[in-house]
């Protein structure tokens, strides 16, 4: 029975295992300005409270190079309560939407928007993002190029306080995260995305309609668009490409890293594509038995081998994949933080675990869920 145990755990660790090697497989992409067609695109930012962040947002985009008179701008404000929308109109090249009353949150945000782009292309970001001068270029080369229907990118999570832990596993968190998401989507067996930093179609957005059926959910506007539109047996690719990096603050406190995993745990429930609850299911299920023999160990030697074994391998497979990403993103990381990492995971997975099954809130940007 412990080996049989032991055995199921390790699927996870394989699946890790195959996300990493279909990353190493992919190509790092190219592209260059003077390669795209004509075509015109509408850059989208929900945003609620961003007074600190929204104007480096702008200026970021602003900086582009793609033909100024090709993309546009437009800012959707979720009823913030600082000085948000204030900021935003001293930018005249900016279109800002407000929503109307009893309408809020950020996929009400995104199909306003998108209703009201003139673009071709869709992207979309967050107000507290900064992107290269060549993010534009790089995501609609790789729609076009590829003639794919959806891209998703690479997000970097920057620091505030170096000497933080809660940040800098954020930052190591986000670069194994970039590695799984691309190769997920290259291997077909899981789909993942950030809406931080996704491209697509407006005529695949119309067709797919993503948020129809979970409005009411608070977050998961990027995975369950990638989702259904495979379900809708769309095109997607990651764009594995430096210059289409977003790079956005991390939390700063262990509580607000809480409620915002708290957040995203909620849309768990209602993911549409098999594989990607399989994996999930394979990573909830490694918990599970991990925690077994954590209990058995205290008296059982046999458990104790396992349970030496299941600690090694995760080990093992977090350090390939974090090591892989942070490289990639040309990060400077230290071989005893991702050992850290990597059980820092486990210890907030299970308080996350807790927290949902005994119902307790959350509270992201003034709102409770």
């Amino acid at each position: 029975m412990l080996l049989f145990l032991a055995a199921v755990a390790s699927v996870y660790l394989i699946m890790q295992l195959f996300l990493f090697y279909s990353w190493k497989r992919s190509a790092d992409i190219n592209i260059a300005a003077e390669d795209l067609p004509h075509v015109t695109v509408s850059i989208v930012i929900p945003v609620r409270n961003e007074e600190t962040n929204i104007l480096d947002c702008i200026q970021a985009l602003l900086r582009q190079k793609f033909p100024a008179e090709d993309y546009e701008i437009i800012v959707i404000n979720d009823h913030s309560t600082d000085h948000t929308r204030k900021k935003v109109e001293t930018v005249p090249k900016v279109k800002i939407i407000d929503l109307p009353e009893g309408v809020f949150g950020k996929k009400e945000a995104l199909i306003r928007g998108i209703n009201e782009a003139n673009g071709e292309i869709i992207l979309t970001t967050d107000g507290d993002c900064i992107v290269g001068e060549n993010w534009v270029v790089s995501m609609v080369g790789t729609l076009i190029g590829k003639s794919v229907d959806l891209v998703t990118g690479p997000i970097v999570l920057t620091r505030q306080n170096q000497n933080r832990f809660i940040e800098y596993y954020q930052q190591l968190e986000q670069a194994s995260l970039n590695v799984l998401t691309s190769g997920g989507i290259k291997s077909k067996l899981m789909y993942s995305s950030n809406g931080a930093n996704m491209g697509f179609l407006k005529s695949f957005y119309k067709q797919v309609q993503p948020y129809e059926d979970n409005v009411d959910i608070p977050s998961g506007d990027d995975v369950f668009f990638i989702q259904k539109g495979k379900l809708e047996e769309g095109r997607i690719t990651f764009v594995k490409s430096r210059d289409a990096i977003a790079y956005t603050p991390a939390l700063t406190s262990f509580e607000s890293f809480l409620n915002q995993r708290l957040r995203w745990g909620g849309k768990a429930k209602a993911y549409r594509h098999l594989g990607t609850k399989f994996y999930l299911g394979t990573f909830l299920t490694f918990l599970f038995i991990f925690l077994i023999f954590l209990l058995l160990s205290i008296g059982l030697q046999d458990a104790r081998s396992v349970f030496l074994y299941l600690i090694i391998s995760k080990l093992l497979a977090d350090y390939m994949v974090i090591r892989s990403g942070m490289r990639w993103v040309k990060q400077k990381y230290v071989w005893t933080d991702i050992v850290k990492a990597s059980y820092f995971q486990i210890l907030y997975s299970y308080i996350i675990m807790y927290r949902l099954i005994v119902g307790m809130n959350y509270k992201w940007k003034g709102r409770k869920g």
